[in-house]
């Protein structure tokens, strides 16, 4: 009788606690189920997001290998700003700019290929590779817009030493251009030694044999490569 008075006693015990806390832990339960649903679909969402940009900034690719044929840079451009609103934190939407870019400055629109380039920079982490070759392709822009000033500014901030050489390369070829000719012979020859013979590209040595600089005794062993300022590997992760 005693033993069945206390499973009397523990039921309405356990009544007595789920009328008080059953509702609480319904909720929990339904809270930690949805949320973890929740992470699971807002990861597969952004899985899906970067592969949408993926499929888009490579069908733009091919667009301009395969079917821009005019200068005309409005059908681009359609295209190219479709993919930057879309993804607007996608690194491929940085690509689609850089692009952008290249086709204004063919079309000696270089006002167009500033914001292009600007936008990049504001998307971009300082520290980014493609903020840094972005950097480089503006003060190429700035020089061909007459604004010299503005683009040996950019390219004597702080950067990340795999660019110096690079942007040792592009100074040499704003004071060549403003008849600096000392100054350039002096950049280009900066940008041989920071290169250490890892990478010199042919187009630097023209320049330093045509300006008559004598090249170190490493430099038939140097191992030549392409231009790194177009050398971007195309990968995206970032969060969209």
């Amino acid at each position: 009788m005693v033993d069945h008075k206390t499973e009397e006693e523990q039921i309405e015990a356990v009544k007595r606690w789920w009328s008080e806390n059953g509702r609480a832990v319904v909720i929990a339960v339904v809270i930690g189920v949805s949320g973890s649903f929740g992470w699971q679909s807002w990861k597969d969402y952004k899985q899906e997001r970067r592969e949408q940009a993926a499929l888009e900034y490579w069908q733009f690719v091919e667009f301009l290998e395969k079917d821009f044929i005019s200068i005309d840079v409005s059908r681009p451009d359609i295209i190219g700003d479709k993919i930057k609103s879309n993804f607007p934190k996608s690194n491929y939407s940085k690509f689609t700019a850089m692009h952008l870019a290249k086709i204004y400055v063919d079309a000696e629109e270089f006002d167009k290929a500033e914001d292009e380039l600007r936008w990049v920079l504001r998307k971009s982490g300082s520290a980014d590779a493609i903020s840094q070759v972005a950097s480089i392709r503006l003060a190429r822009v700035l020089a061909a817009m007459g604004e010299s000033t503005k683009a040996i500014e950019i390219l004597s901030s702080k950067q990340d030493a795999s660019f110096k050489a690079l942007r040792a390369t592009v100074l040499g070829d704003i004071m060549w251009n403003l008849g600096e000719k000392e100054a350039a012979l002096k950049e280009y020859q900066d940008a041989r030694d920071l290169s250490d013979g890892a990478f010199v590209p042919p187009r630097l040595m023209e320049k330093l044999s045509f300006l008559g600089a004598s090249s170190p005794e490493a430099d038939s062993d140097l191992n030549i490569h392409g231009d790194a300022e177009n050398a971007i590997t195309v990968s995206d992760q970032s969060e969209e």
